[in-house]
């Protein structure tokens, strides 16, 4: 990745003779290239784009980004955070397709629900939940390195085993404190917070270990590299300036802001911060994006937990680059990371209403297969639904009591309750016992289970339906392929 191309030095282009000023000012108010200027504002696009973009006749690519600058110059919000000096401020925009975008994750987002998890997901709401952590921890700790395959980093925190590398550590870390993230939502954020979550996200896994859990000193200066090219692409602010710098942050995050900003935005802008900022030797990717799923949760977008964001910026991390490169070139316009933060959420968001959707059909089916057998709880009715979809599913008493939330006795009752049904086998080599569904799973659901065997009593969870809004679908610039949907809470 390169740092991309910086835009013309308008001064510049302004200078010279009045009547030449006016005359550019008379050209650039023309209705045409006043159409092509809100149409690059929809998409905010950069300089680096602009130069290549069509220009109205007569027009050159620099008059068109004259004509831009000048119309975004008048919408500016500023922000209480300090870029290159603290006289120099962060802003942002509001293009009319950001505003439509807050108005769905408003909706969606479960922020004017007021409602818990619980009810609106019914019983599938903890194993909604656990997979979404488990994703989000593996993709925000593969963006920053961790080189594992998504299947083995799951099967390590279900099983709860022991992490045997440092990007296992680092998948650990980073589950650990996406869950600690849910237990401090209501805390105020503080240095000390900070610090600690950089220290569970970094624990055990840096080559300075006495680095985790505080920020940098004025003798360890932080240069962000690309990996292919050693391009410096970012200088972050010196350590000497991180104590009113991390104050500035906190007080953004923890004050109502006026004018008001949109919870979505002000996370977006406090992930840009702190990554901009850097204030730890490393972790500070990670950090950010805790404290977005933290400041989320804060205000009540509650179902922020069932979207691995991550998941998304990790298939192109490029373009997580960029939009933060972006905003840095352009002197502190943070409005291009929060374009690329609000596209992401709604891709996550997508991405979760399509895959209740299909769980719908599916459970549909499974229901019918299952009428003969009232007895099974809830869980027993999510494994034997999983085991349709995917014959070859193997669980562990450990896999099952980590996925579920249950205790060890529970566990066991539910897989031991399935082999006596049919539904599922028993596999044993040695002292580990594991189970797969029954081989002819779909002839058994088909046999009364009385003809198979006596079901234990057991009272039947009422069922919520969980069903997608019937809107239009979701707009985003990283909408998930079906494969990847398809795949998300496997």
């Amino acid at each position: 990745m390169r740092i991309p191309k910086p835009a013309p030095d308008l001064r510049k282009y302004w200078q010279g003779e009045a009547a030449d000023a006016f005359d550019k000012m008379i050209r650039l108010d023309r209705p045409d290239v006043q159409e092509a200027v809100r149409q690059i504002n929809e998409r905010y696009l950069p300089w680096d784009k602009i130069r290549f973009y069509g220009t109205p006749d007569g027009l050159t690519a620099e008059d068109l980004w004259a004509a831009v600058a000048q119309s975004r110059q008048s919408g500016r919000q500023p922000l209480p955070l300090s870029f290159s000096t603290s006289e120099h401020k962060l802003y942002y925009l509001s293009p009319a397709k950001h505003q439509e975008w807050l108005h769905h994750i408003d909706k969606r987002g479960g922020g004017s629900l007021g409602i818990s998890a619980n009810s609106a997901l019914g019983d599938e709401s903890e194993r909604y939940l656990v997979s979404s952590l488990m994703e989000e921890a593996i993709a925000s700790s593969q963006l920053e390195g961790a080189s594992t395959t998504r299947k083995i980093a799951k099967e390590m925190l279900r099983a709860n085993r022991k992490p045997r590398t440092k990007a296992e550590t680092m998948i650990v870390n980073n589950y650990r404190a996406i869950c600690e993230v849910r237990e401090l939502q209501k805390e105020k954020l503080t240095p000390e917070l900070l610090c600690h979550l950089q220290g569970v996200l970094t624990e055990n896994t840096l080559d300075k270990p006495d680095a985790v859990g505080r920020f940098r000193r004025p003798d360890e200066p932080i240069r962000v590299v690309d990996s292919s090219s050693d391009e410096i692409l970012h200088v972050p602010p010196a350590a000497t300036e991180l104590e009113w710098r991390i104050k500035e942050i906190c007080d953004f995050a923890n004050e109502i802001a006026n004018p008001f900003v949109h919870p979505a935005v002000k996370a977006s802008v406090l992930h840009f911060a702190l990554g901009y900022v850097h204030p730890f030797v490393d972790g500070n990717g990670r950090t950010a994006r805790a404290i977005f799923y933290w400041y989320m949760l804060k205000r009540d977008y509650w179902l922020f937990e069932y979207f691995p964001i991550s998941t998304v910026l990790v298939r192109a991390p490029a373009k997580y680059g960029r939009a933060y490169l972006y905003s840095e070139i352009s002197g502190g316009d943070v409005t291009y990371f929060i374009r690329y933060s609000l596209s992401s959420i709604l891709s996550a968001m997508r991405g979760f209403y399509d895959y209740v959707a299909r769980e719908e059909e599916a459970g549909r089916e499974a229901a019918k297969l299952l009428e003969s057998f009232p007895g099974l709880n809830f869980r027993q009715r999510c494994l034997v639904h999983d085991a349709l979809k995917n014959p070859a599913l193997e669980c562990t008493f450990k896999s099952h009591q980590t996925k579920c939330h249950v205790t060890n006795p529970t566990a066991r009752a539910d897989l031991q309750g399935l082999v006596r049904l049919g539904l599922f086998q028993e596999r044993k080599e040695g002292k580990a016992r594991a189970f797969r569904p029954a081989d002819n799973l779909r002839k058994v659901l088909h046999l009364p289970a009385s003809v198979i065997a006596k079901p234990e009593k057991e009272k039947i969870p009422k069922s919520v339906a969980v069903t997608a809004p019937a809107d239009k679908p979701l707009e985003g610039d990283n909408e998930p392929t079906p494969n990847q949907q398809r795949d998300l809470f496997d």
